[in-house]
């Protein structure tokens, strides 16, 4: 859907031009210059691109006939409800339908700067046939030569084509045959504080054929704005030096960030070469971790085979103990130790022998277990039996005394040793009748 465009500029004008109330106090300013021209009946004011209406609203007041022109169909709108003779159409157009000297006043507030600058020189041409002779026009529009306006509020109406230097804007005016041009600025301070050393607009006031008031009419306007010895003071040596003091504290301003910004990149140099050395030292503690965790998990891997080797190794004699055949060996294990120990060289640990030999027979013959397991030796290996048993009384018979013998053996142990006693020696007997 397209988009009402007079819908959005009366919305516009609204939010960002002011109220009417202001607009109409700014305005009055320029009363002087409608008592100079006295506008009539014959010969009435013309106010193109009226807008809202304002300038007509106060010409009203002052008994002022006037016409509006303007191409938004909602302002003429809101102009007719209001009362006012508005006619909707282009200024230009609207001014080449009139004849040679109709009007005695004709203004335009804000127009200007809405066109291209032929059609401009060709609304001033116009503008200066329609205007009988001690007529004058009255041009208002913003002013580039302030800062803010220059730079940013000038580009606010999307409907502005480009801001008009004062200079360019009063020439043209020189140009089409105007006979005095003024320029004055309005609706601005006094001072270098206001949005940047210029007023926000002038405007330029051009007379046809002027009279000898028509100084005076400008002076009066000049009244109402300031003091023009004033304004032309505060806009020059004021101004200058306030912009003098205002670039130079922002030089300095300017030194002092530089300055911090140098000792802030030292700063950050430093910073930055002791976090490169502090990342090396890391990067090597983490290679050493590294390593010495390696070779952690390797002697735990270690310790784990070797207590794997050795629980595998307690098995195994575990069940080399628990079997059988090493419960039915044990006394031949035993008699083998007794026999190395019997059969080696005499030393000086032979008697600690031979106490070992005196206590262990006691506990020998105390388990009777074991006796029909020496009897199955001593039948199936009669002579190594009896060598045996020869050794082993010659060790008991060796000054052992027999009470040293008996405290280790119960009343039992002591019965089976007189059998075995008589025993062995019945068997050597025989041994001997048959030898």
């Amino acid at each position: 859907m397209k988009m009402d465009m007079d819908a959005f500029y009366q919305a516009f004008e609204a939010r960002f031009r002011g109220s009417r109330e202001d607009i109409k106090t700014r305005q009055s300013i320029y009363m002087p210059l409608v008592t100079y021209t006295s506008p009539g009946k014959d010969s009435p004011a013309l106010d193109i691109g009226c807008g809202r209406g304002e300038w007509l609203e106060l010409m009203r007041d002052n008994c002022v006939p006037i016409i509006g022109v303007d191409l938004n169909a909602k302002f003429v709108e809101e102009g007719a409800k209001a009362g006012l003779e508005v006619v909707a159409g282009d200024g230009l157009s609207y001014l080449r339908g009139q004849p040679t000297g109709t009007f005695s006043l004709i203004s335009a507030f804000h127009v200007v700067e809405h066109l291209e600058f032929e059609i401009l020189i060709s609304f001033l041409e116009e503008i200066f046939r329609t205007l009988k002779h001690g007529g004058s026009c009255l041009l208002e529009t913003p002013n580039p030569m302030n800062v803010r306006v220059g730079i940013n509020n000038f580009y606010l109406d999307p409907t502005h084509v480009r801001p008009l230097p004062s200079a360019l804007l009063a020439f043209a005016a020189e140009y089409v045959g105007f006979d005095k041009v003024a320029v004055v600025r309005v609706n601005g301070g006094r001072g270098a504080d206001q949005d940047f050393y210029e007023a926000p607009d002038y405007a330029v006031i051009a007379f046809k054929a002027p009279s000898e008031v028509a100084d005076a009419c400008l002076q009066e306007i000049e009244a109402a704005i300031g003091s023009p010895a004033q304004n032309a003071a505060n806009g020059s040596r004021g101004d200058a030096v306030q912009l003098i003091e205002i670039a130079l504290n922002a030089e300095r301003q300017a030194h002092v960030a530089e300055r911090n910004l140098l000792q802030t990149r030292a700063q950050l140099d430093i910073e930055r070469a002791e976090s490169r050395s502090l990342v090396a030292e890391l990067k090597d503690l983490r290679a050493e971790s590294q390593e010495q965790l390696a070779e952690l998990q390797a002697e735990v891997q270690t310790g784990h085979a070797l207590r794997l080797e050795i629980h595998n190794l307690g098995a195994r004699l575990a069940a080399v103990h628990a079997s059988t055949s090493w419960r039915i060996t044990m006394p031949m294990r035993v008699t083998a130790r007794i026999i190395r120990g019997l059969v080696r060289p005499r030393s000086s640990g032979s008697s600690l022998l031979k106490r070992g030999i005196r206590r262990l027979v006691p506990i020998v013959l105390a388990q009777r277990w074991l006796r029909p397991i020496l009897n199955g030796i001593a039948r199936r290996f009669p002579g190594p039996w009896d060598w045996l048993m020869r050794r082993v009384r010659a060790v008991i018979s060796e000054e052992a005394p027999v009470t040293s013998v008996k405290q280790y053996l119960s009343e039992d142990a002591l019965l089976f040793k007189a059998a075995l006693t008589k025993r062995m020696t019945g068997k050597t007997n025989a041994n001997g009748g048959r030898a």
